[in-house]
């Protein structure tokens, strides 16, 4: 059991959270509450954000409000390093040979219990449920029509299918809104303003809610960019568009390493990264910084609406990314799935009130190891839901 004062990350290695299995030492709704009622949860989960990613610089505000004052989690870990996988895992507690999600290409229909998951648990211990932004790859494959709410929502604004920043559909409880190619259309901006518009509406309903926002951000575009030069790659929001266009790439040992000797055989033959393509990564570096100040503004945004209505005191911030990302290292021009460092290690930022901690002192940085299948068993600790 991992402490973040009287918040725990629950080691969940090896127990599975199956269907009926308890969480050892799970605590009942009043121990959890810490003597100030159950707390509103807000989760924000970035897109393909590394480790190195979450600065001052690129995410000031985040790091002001929720780094700050709140603990960093240095060695925080994808148990797989892909999209779909990961989401699950963050859904269920599980590995995902557990869960059965175990790829992007088997996605949500994998999903081996998909009435057993967080939202369903949180919905069952009274929470409104919300969820905002990207939902798991595949999930249209499961569902007729598309706009089916997925199972533990009271309310859905989800996007499916591939990433586009410009010329999306937006499924809101059931309906379908469709987003064009408009300054106000960034999916960014858009989700921002209706994760926002949502804490305003359910501060005042006298139970407890959990918010899920699910930025598209920083993952690649797979379309062009109409108001920069971010084409397939991160596309920022307009105002941010000139951003960083000086940053230079992160060059770690490992960065288009001379000697590959040691890799394993499908990578010891893989060329050189030449000038033409380092210019490429690097400009996707320089992109994928620019379209994380507008998920930083939707930090800010968040938390000045809790603010307003008095709710900052009862709700826990938990901002993290669904797995990281290659940028040159050990010849890999992109990609992660692979276990490497840039792939695996991302953000894990936690603010919790002191009301939640059972009183205890702020722990400012954590340095033991943590994985995305501890956030479910920590969630539900924290607001004394249980598994189905």
């Amino acid at each position: 059991m991992l402490a973040l004062g009287g918040v725990t990350l629950l080691a969940a290695a090896g127990l599975g959270l199956a269907a009926s299995d308890p969480l050892p030492g799970a605590p009942g709704g009043a121990k959890a509450a810490g003597g100030g009622g159950r707390p509103n949860v807000v989760l924000i989960q970035s897109d393909d954000q590394t480790y190195k990613q979450l600065t001052r610089r690129v995410m000031p505000k985040t790091k002001r409000l929720l780094s700050q004052r709140g603990t960093s989690f240095t060695d925080y870990i994808a148990s797989t390093a892909q999209c779909c996988p990961s989401r699950a895992s963050l859904l269920t507690g599980q590995y995902a040979h557990n869960h059965g999600v175990t790829s992007n290409n088997v996605g949500y229909p994998g999903l081996v219990d998909k009435d057993n998951v967080l939202p369903v648990w949180l919905q069952r211990a009274g929470y409104w449920t919300i969820h905002v932004g990207k939902f798991l790859n595949g999930y249209e494959r499961s569902v007729e029509p598309d706009s089916v709410v997925a199972p533990g929502w009271d309310e859905w604004h989800s996007v499916l299918g591939d990433t586009h920043y410009y010329g999306y559909d937006l499924f809101v409880n059931g309906s379908v809104q469709h987003h064009g190619r408009r300054r106000g259309d960034h999916i960014t901006h858009v989700l921002n303003r209706d994760a926002v518009r949502l804490v305003k509406e359910y501060t005042p309903k006298g139970h407890p809610f959990y918010l899920q926002l699910d930025q598209r951000a920083p993952h690649s575009g797979q379309q062009h960019d109409p108001f920069g030069r971010c084409a397939r790659a991160p596309i920022p929001e307009p105002a941010d568009r000139k951003l960083f266009r000086g940053a230079g790439l992160p060059k770690p040992p490992s960065f288009n390493e001379d000697d590959m000797s040691d890799k394993p055989s499908f990578l010891r033959s893989a060329p050189k990264i030449g000038l033409v393509e380092r210019r490429k990564i690097r400009q996707h570096w320089r992109c994928a910084l620019a379209s994380l100040r507008g998920v930083d503004r939707g930090v800010e945004k968040i938390y000045d609406a809790l603010k307003d209505a008095g709710e900052l005191r009862k709700t826990v911030f938990i901002f993290i990314s669904d797995n990281g990302l290659l940028h040159g290292q050990h010849r890999l021009r992109s990609g992660k799935v692979l276990p490497y460092e840039e792939a695996l290690r991302i953000p894990l930022l936690i603010r919790a009130p002191k009301r939640y901690r059972d009183g205890a002192s702020r722990v400012r940085k954590v340095g033991r190891p943590v994985a995305n299948i501890d956030l479910a068993p920590t969630i539900l600790d924290l607001t004394g839901a249980e598994p189905c």
